[in-house]
């Protein structure tokens, strides 16, 4: 996850793994160590080498007052709103202390609570959190479990999980191969996807639906709905739709409690679906082709169709012929506010929600100015969002100078034959310290990887 939102506030990860964090700040969600009630200009650069304690940055979530994010060490840490024990034993105040509902620092979560195994992926819910761990395990804590407890793997058949996520009050797990889904908690739309009149599923429990035999590989919870992606990139809906959050159009489904199919190839292109993510009353779709959709109310709504299907999001091209238009996009991320499709490239494409008292059209998709980025202390002209990016070459002549010192310096006339570095050519470079990019950890699932912009 390269970019997440909670309310009125924003985290981004950038290529060298520190967050840029801008918007409200009246919880110390954006992890500044200050709490600022009118603050929502706030920017923020998280550097993980003071903040994190020298551990990049992979992925952030967030949700209303409350950020988490996962180092490079496979760490949790979290921070802000910390009302129903949102934030764990790692912000419980010593002995004496007062307890405090805000804290204003990201603080890392001990690896002993969730069986000493790295953290891959965390999902937010309206109370809760979800870790799921390199083993394939889920841990959940918050609201009356102030410390992870590990979710019984009894109940996903001894399945190794590959993906997470959560909605208000609903989550669904994903395994790892095999396309089996299990999901729990509030069900009263159909959210969980399991075909039941019960509103509430105590035990995570096996989703209904065969998705006409094709395999599972991405999901996302939405506030009362769900979606999922196949490997065929068919998109399935479940749950609330009353405002077309779920692209379903059939006899104005008010709501659907099965997995209903949305559309693959022959609506979204060569390929279908690659990701999809969810918010409170709409949806963003990342075709194959890169496209970007969008169904629902709320941010996109200029581009709605009237039969709630999904609608094609025209992101702005530069009018210069000479200048390329960055509109490849690889992550989009939805949220109750505001909605962002990031590039190949690290631009970030975002568009708002129009306030009822705005008179007009929608917000329309506008790159995010280079400074906002630039604060991230790149060592090229600004901080590109995402960690899928090539070696930087730049840095790579850095090091490659730091190793070795006559690189440095043009040949003297004695030695002709010592190489410059000015003569090495790009694509040499880039092969010598290919190592230096960022790669995601071995057996990771298709789906995360998707989430990450890399990956199928």
């Amino acid at each position: 996850m390269a970019v997440a939102t909670g309310h009125d506030f924003t985290l981004i990860v950038t290529e060298d793994g520190n967050i840029c964090a801008f918007g409200q700040n009246d919880r110390g969600q954006l992890g500044s160590g200050e709490l600022d009630d009118d603050s929502r200009g706030t920017r923020v650069v998280l550097q993980h080498k003071s903040v994190f304690a020298g551990h990049a940055v992979v992925m952030v979530a967030a949700t209303a007052g409350f950020s988490c994010c996962v180092t490079s060490d496979g760490a949790m840490w979290n921070w802000g709103c910390n009302y129903n024990n949102r934030l764990g034993p790692a912000h419980t105040p010593p002995p004496g202390e007062p307890a405090s509902h805000a804290s204003c620092l990201p603080r890392r979560m001990p690896m002993a609570l969730h069986g000493n195994s790295p953290v891959v992926m965390l999902a937010c819910a309206f109370k809760s959190t979800l870790l799921l761990t390199a083993q394939g395990r889920i841990w959940q804590f918050g609201d009356s479990q102030p410390v992870p407890a590990c979710v019984d793997p009894a109940h996903f058949g001894g399945a190794e999980i590959g993906m997470i996520s959560a909605g208000a009050r609903h989550y669904f797990a994903l395994a790892k191969t095999g396309g089996n889904m299990w999901s729990w908690g509030h069900n009263e739309y159909g959210q969980a996807g399991v075909d039941s009149d019960e509103v509430e599923i105590a035990v995570p429990t096996a989703v209904s639906g065969d998705l006409d035999g094709d395999q599972a590989v991405f999901v996302s919870c939405g506030y009362d709905f769900s979606m999922v992606v196949t490997t065929d990139g068919v998109l399935w809906a479940c749950g609330r739709n009353s405002t077309g959050e779920c692209g379903i159009s059939p006899d104005r489904m008010e709501y659907c409690r099965v997995l209903t199919r949305v559309g693959g190839a022959e609506y979204f292109g060569p390929g279908g679906v690659r990701m999809v993510s969810c918010a409170h009353t709409h949806s963003i779709i990342l075709a194959k082709n890169h496209s970007v959709w969008t169904c629902g109310l709320g941010t996109g709504t200029g581009w709605r169709h009237a039969d709630r299907r999904p609608s094609c999001v025209p992101l702005p091209v530069t009018p210069d012929p000479e200048v390329p238009s960055d509109t490849n996009v690889l992550v989009v991320f939805a949220s109750s506010q505001a909605s962002y499709a990031i590039t190949s490239a690290g631009s970030v494409h975002m568009w708002a929600r129009r306030q009822p008292w705005e008179e007009g059209s929608v917000c329309s998709p506008r790159l995010m100015a280079d400074w906002v980025m630039g604060l991230a202390g790149s060592t090229s002209d600004k901080a590109r969002a995402g960690r899928w990016h090539g070696v930087n070459r730049a840095r790579a002549m850095a090091a490659a100078m730091g190793v070795q010192g006559m690189l440095a310096t043009p040949p003297a006339a004695d030695a002709p034959w010592a190489a410059n570095i000015s003569s090495i050519p790009s694509e040499v470079l880039e092969n010598i310290f290919r190592g230096m990019r960022f790669s995601v950890r071995p057996g990771t699932s298709p789906g995360i990887e998707r989430l990450m912009g890399m990956g199928p």
